[in-house]
């Protein structure tokens, strides 16, 4: 007997959409498509309900370490979010002296910041992003000691921060010799964002990609800087982030008219974000991208699969084999409207509204409109 049945459902596995049933037995997805008639301790009845694998958000701030930080159980199981990436929140001196590795409630990897002390005084004052200041030894050292846990470096490119690429040429060979990829912040930099973008090679990722303050991807005549497509050409990633004021919907339409879409969808949200218009959650990202016209599966997809593969996460895809991380959704439209960092407001053509999240076979949330 199975110990959850879902019925009925508009399924996305991860890829592309069916429809049918999905099966959990012991934490695992056990059936997919109609399941054997073996019966199943609860049933699920998902009419005109999506589901998915549980989302991961690649772009998080939950490590404890700074004001910025947020609950997972809080900002990500009521939100079908099932996995997230801390994106560089500490740094050597504070990812063990803080206790950021301790269990979570959701599947979580992290950059560790480039910066000793990582955010610990963002809001107070910037990060020291000087190579000189960088303790490399001992950030090689917690790379060896938590390989499963750490999934890159991160580096803040805002003018705030630096007025040269002097970081990111040093952040990219120490990525390098630790094997792993490098983050970068890319708002309001001091330079071209081209200039950032061609120094980065493959598997690194550009995040705020479409941001409109100062210097962005987009040259003075509206079209995305050829330097910015020759990155993604060598498989440099580009992520959204966007935390309430780094994504203009303006900049995501030119890019979007030229095919540039992103990568991940990573939410960025932050203490300030967090359940306000702009970013609120990964849902409400994922929705303003498919209402800015890209295309449904593929915004999904860099909110599952997409990220799954990148950092390591065993989730992404309804598969018969894998942990039962599951997040139920209903679909509305023309429900509401979306806010950018430029206070422009769209009617909401499309809307991700959560209605359960499961955790290897548990339900950890679910919504009173779903109680039946």
């Amino acid at each position: 007997m199975f110990d959850v049945l879902f019925t009925n459902a508009r399924l996305f596995d991860g890829e592309r959409f069916s429809s049918g049933s999905l099966a959990v037995k012991e934490g695992k997805i056990a059936a997919i498509g109609d399941p054997a008639p073996e019966g199943a301790a609860r049933v699920i009845d998902c009419a005109g309900l999506t589901l998915t694998p549980g989302l991961i958000d690649a772009h998080l701030h939950f490590a404890g370490t700074s004001q910025l930080d947020l609950d997972p159980a809080l900002a990500c199981l009521p939100y079908g979010v099932t996995a997230a990436v801390d994106a560089g929140g500490a740094g050597e001196n504070t990812l063990e002296a803080c206790g950021v590795l301790r269990r979570r409630p959701i599947g979580a990897k992290y950059f560790l910041n480039v910066c000793s002390a990582g955010f610990s005084s963002l809001r107070a004052y910037p990060e020291n992003v000087d190579p000189a200041a960088w303790q490399e030894d001992r950030i090689a050292l917690l790379f060896e000691r938590y390989p499963d846990e750490l999934c890159g470096l991160k580096l803040r490119m805002g003018r705030e921060c630096a007025k040269t690429t002097d970081p990111v040429v040093s952040a990219v060979r120490l990525a390098r010799s630790l094997s792993t990829r490098l983050m970068v912040h890319v708002s309001d930099p001091a330079m071209p964002a081209g200039e950032i973008a061609d120094l980065l090679g493959e598997g690194d990722i550009f995040t705020h990609t479409y941001q409109g303050r100062g210097n962005g991807i987009l040259l003075p005549d509206g079209t995305v800087d050829p330097r910015v497509k020759a990155a993604r050409e060598r498989g440099v990633l580009f992520d959204v982030g966007d935390a309430r004021v780094h994504l203009a919907f303006s900049v995501f339409r030119r890019a979007a008219a030229e095919g540039f879409f992103p990568d991940t969808a990573g939410s960025d949200v932050t203490d300030r974000g967090f359940c306000v218009p702009g970013a609120f959650s990964l849902p409400v990202v994922i929705s303003k991208l498919v209402t800015l016209g890209m295309d449904e599966a593929a915004a999904l997809r860099a909110a599952t699969s997409r990220p799954a593969e990148l950092f390591g996460f065993s989730g992404g895809r309804l598969s018969v084999g894998a942990d039962a991380d599951l997040a139920l959704f209903a679909v509305s439209r023309g429900t509401g409207t979306f806010t950018d960092s430029a206070g422009e407001r769209i009617p909401a053509d499309y809307l991700l509204s959560p209605r359960l999240t499961m955790r290897r076979g548990a339900v950890l949330w679910r919504s009173v409109e779903f109680m039946g």
